[in-house]
């Protein structure tokens, strides 16, 4: 299991392909994106490098599988507002003011 939360590479790609390999380990990847935050690909910009994934995979007879998950939209919603809105004064990494947890401030 790896979990990777800022970026995909094609180290990564390497890293696997060995493991399974040579290892005889089965991979997990787990590539969290945590938005806001700028340094962290999206999807769409993460495509070419699992479209390589699955090739390099391909070339040497891995199997390759990939998924991602969605959330319930009120879930995550609520979540977002109380990971990044409900801080403490020591998440000096949050871009965003410290709310108070009530509906009116979430419904802002």
């Amino acid at each position: 299991f790896i979990n990777n939360r800022e970026d995909l590479t094609m180290e990564d790609v390497e890293t696997s392909i060995k493991l399974v390999k040579n290892g005889h380990k089965t991979v997990i990847y787990n590539f969290h994106v945590e938005f806001p935050a700028a340094m962290y690909p999206t999807l769409v910009e993460a495509t070419p490098i699992l479209n390589k994934w699955r090739e390099a995979a391909v070339q040497e007879n891995i199997s390759f599988f990939a998924a991602t998950t969605i959330r319930e939209p009120l879930g995550h919603a609520l979540s977002f507002f109380n990971f990044f809105h409900v801080a403490t004064d020591e998440d000096y990494w949050s871009p965003f003011t410290n709310l108070e947890p009530t509906e009116e401030n979430f419904l802002k």
